[in-house]
């Protein structure tokens, strides 16, 4: 039975995550339908003055940064990050957690959830980023632990 209640609790809580970043997404009327189509890159479609999309290098690969949590005790986040000059192409989630994410330049928005009840392991979160890493910033951290309690004080860094 507590195995049921604590997957329930993750399950609200994962919802409630996708509902705030559902929210948080553009509400025009030219914003499609599907869910997965706020993921692309609004500026592929313009392309940029060398004829890659936003202006980035097609060659570049981009480069890795891990994000890491300030608290073992963090069982679900939500994080707003800021681009900078720089684009967060991918943000990727290894098999302890589970998330998505939104990318409305130039901001992005990671919401995700421990897979199990235990810390989450620092590499566990991967952001793919184009351009000078270091201009991405974290503007807005909110986490909460194991009942879904909000927890104060919780840093996310990228490295």
């Amino acid at each position: 039975m507590k195995n049921h209640m604590h997957f329930s609790g993750i399950a609200r809580l994962l919802l409630l995550a996708m509902l705030a970043l559902t929210a948080c997404s553009k509400s025009t009327t030219d914003t499609p339908a599907d869910p997965d189509a706020a993921i692309t890159d609004p500026d592929a479609t313009t392309g940029g003055q060398d004829g890659t999309p936003g202006g980035q290098d097609a060659t570049d690969p981009g480069v890795k940064s891990g994000l890491t949590l300030s608290d073992p005790n963090v069982r679900g986040c939500e994080i707003l990050l800021s681009e900078g000059t720089a684009k967060i192409d991918t943000v990727t989630f290894d098999g302890t957690v589970v998330g998505t994410f939104i990318r409305e330049a130039p901001k992005v928005a990671i919401s995700f959830v421990a897979a199990k009840d235990a810390p989450m392991a620092n590499g566990a979160i991967q952001l793919t980023v184009k351009g000078d890493a270091k201009q991405v910033t974290v503007k807005k951290v909110s986490c909460v632990d194991v009942k879904a309690a909000p927890m104060a004080g919780v840093t996310a860094t990228l490295n």
